[in-house]
């Protein structure tokens, strides 16, 4: 998709901001037309910085055809959650949480089973404190480390897991992940929440130093909307000695 040509208008206080994009992929194809609809309006929603009443999307292709929605404020708050703090305002969010002084922040695996023990950790801690859930992990296998064009495998392993808890209640997926996000800031993380503006799924990333990296997001990844009530904490560890 182009970049694409955003107007604002205001009229007796309500704010209409309208989009139009072209696409090289064919419109007539129904997955085409309604993502390439949905993601600019998600799009626009999280990033747009200034009111949004109603939000205006035309996607046309290569050929001429087109797909035109107009959007209420309150179908973009059910399709895409709240908007993020300080659009309304007309000001930036930030893209990355700084790490607080959290106990995660320091952490060194003395090797795979170590680091394999301070991911599961963090994700279970996540899920007990931010989504009060006690679920179960499950590993995903290890994969051994290689090196250089020739794929010399180094002794070292990377190790895998996952916790699938599920969301109480009506909230919107994205405010969780939020919650999450600010939860991993506390215990010392640098959280990478870029992924709220890409249009795609919505996901979370941060780096535990010395050990390795977590994410949060919706089970599905074809989950544009937030709808899905399962979301997945993942971790996968550094190259580590067993």
């Amino acid at each position: 998709m182009d970049d694409p040509k955003i107007t604002v208008r205001t009229e007796g206080g309500r704010t209409t901001v309208a989009i139009d994009a072209v696409t090289s992929l064919p419109l007539p194809d129904r997955s085409n037309q309604t993502g390439f609809g949905e993601r600019a309006a998600k799009i626009a929603w999280r990033t747009h910085q200034g009111r949004i009443d109603a939000l205006e999307v035309s996607v046309r292709d290569e050929s001429g055809h087109a797909d035109d929605r107009t959007w209420r404020r309150a179908e973009l708050e059910s399709a895409f959650g709240p908007r993020l703090a300080g659009l309304d305002a007309g000001r930036e969010p930030p893209r990355v949480l700084d790490a607080g002084d959290g106990p995660f922040g320091d952490k060194e695996a003395a090797g795979l089973g170590d680091g394999r023990a301070i991911l599961e950790d963090l994700l279970r801690r996540t899920s007990r404190e931010v989504l009060r859930a006690d679920v179960v992990t499950h590993d995903g296998g290890r994969d051994e480390c290689t090196k250089g064009l020739t794929g010399k495998p180094t002794g070292e392993f990377r190790q895998s897991l996952t916790l699938e808890p599920s969301l109480a209640g009506d909230t919107h997926q994205i405010v969780v992940l939020q919650q999450i996000a600010s939860y991993w800031a506390r215990q010392g993380l640098d959280v990478d929440i870029s992924g709220f503006y890409s249009g795609n799924e919505d996901r979370i990333k941060a780096t535990v130093h010395g050990v390795g990296q977590v994410s949060a997001g919706p089970r599905d990844p074809s989950d544009r909307r937030g709808t899905s009530r399962l979301l997945e904490l993942w971790g996968m560890t550094d190259c580590l000695e067993p």
